[in-house]
């Protein structure tokens, strides 16, 4: 899931939430770090969804 911060349409600064054998990590510029499943949960911002089907 790619996430964007920003109130100006032509400006923002993105992330990314990835699930990776069975844990989320939130990956932030050069900082990467794990997320419980309630964090994600919590997430509203999701900008762009990458789904893959099983």
């Amino acid at each position: 899931m790619l996430t964007r911060t920003s109130c100006r349409i032509n400006a923002g600064h993105y992330t990314a939430l990835v699930k990776t054998s069975g844990k989320w990590w939130l990956a932030n510029d050069h900082k990467v770090r794990e997320m419980s499943e309630e964090e994600v949960a919590k997430r509203r911002d999701g900008y762009l969804f990458f789904l893959r089907r099983k």
